[in-house]
């Protein structure tokens, strides 16, 4: 693609000279600009995939359009559980009007004149693949995804920004593996040690020099890791997180939720229907009295 006619056609239609998206609709409106489906280009590619086939043939839920349709659900102001700390039992929040709104944003993105027709089946392990290739224009893709990304992209210059967010919220998705010492474990005083030595500040900077996350803040102050092309952004990132659950439900709220995406990504199930069916689910078979919705299906 000629860059100067991109960077007029970007001036022409967002007033400004090119530059990320600032807001969904821009994203939206950039990849219809950027998809050349004749070139075999595409302005974005999504992560539709919730189901993955394992080594025994059995169809088991991924959860990677869950995490991708977070990203926008923050976006717009929207949250699963109303809760200031990952821990706590909030309302019910899902089929709130925000969270309706960047489903029905999320939800358009899959048109197949802008988004790569993989979409409705790649997961997260498929879409660095496809935007090495220069596939796609755009994605959204966890911070330890992307280092794949800038270092092999070598035919393209790859920038690197937050999700765009309605009305200048300061939002953006965070998650992350941790380390538990079994009550039964056979050397504990050894397993600690190791998580000393994990989190020590040596293997932290080498990790992120690796294509790492590193929860240290002194690690981004190696120049190696400042010299990342998305450093910036990942901090930025870090900076507005969102707080995750941390439930011992959190594994049944992310399928039951998937399995009600899936119907209005794959089967044009409108937002509304899906999210309320998802938030009387949580409420009724997960959740039991824990915590109730705040937005019942009559008033939705």
């Amino acid at each position: 693609m000629k860059a100067e006619p991109l960077q007029r056609e970007f001036e022409r239609r967002f007033g400004r000279v090119p530059s990320l998206p600032r807001r969904p609709t821009e994203l939206r409106e950039l990849a219809r600009m950027l998809a050349r489906p004749s070139d075999g280009v595409y302005g974005i590619v999504l992560q539709g995939g919730w189901q993955v086939v394992g080594s025994d043939g059995a169809a088991r839920l991924h959860p990677g359009l869950y995490h991708e349709w977070l990203n926008y659900l923050y976006a717009f102001g929207g949250r699963v559980l109303d809760q200031e700390f990952g821990w706590e039992y909030g309302a019910i929040v899902v089929n709130s009007p925000e969270a309706i709104r960047a489903t029905e944003f999320y939800s358009s993105l899959f048109d197949p004149d802008i988004c790569h027709p993989k979409s409705w089946s790649a997961t997260w392990d498929d879409v660095p693949e496809i935007m090495r290739a220069g596939e796609a224009a755009m994605c959204v893709m966890w911070t330890d995804a992307v280092h794949d990304i800038a270092m092999s992209c070598q035919e393209f210059e790859v920038s690197f920004g937050l999700v765009p967010v309605e009305n200048g919220l300061r939002v953006s998705q965070s998650d992350g593996w941790s380390m538990f010492i079994p009550s039964r474990a056979k050397n504990p005083e050894l397993s600690f040690r190791f998580m000393e030595w994990v989190l020590s500040d040596s293997v932290q900077r080498e990790l992120q020099r690796r294509g790492g996350a590193s929860p240290v803040r002194s690690v981004y102050q190696d120049d190696e890791v400042r010299r990342l092309p998305y450093i910036e952004a990942s901090l930025e990132a870090l900076e507005r997180r969102v707080p995750r659950e941390t439930l011992p439900e959190s594994e049944k709220m992310w399928q039951v939720i998937t399995e009600e995406l899936a119907g209005v990504v794959h089967r044009g199930v409108s937002a509304r229907d899906a999210l309320d069916r998802a938030a009387e689910r949580l409420d009724k078979d997960i959740f039991q009295g824990k915590t109730a919705r705040r937005f019942p299906r009559s008033e939705s």
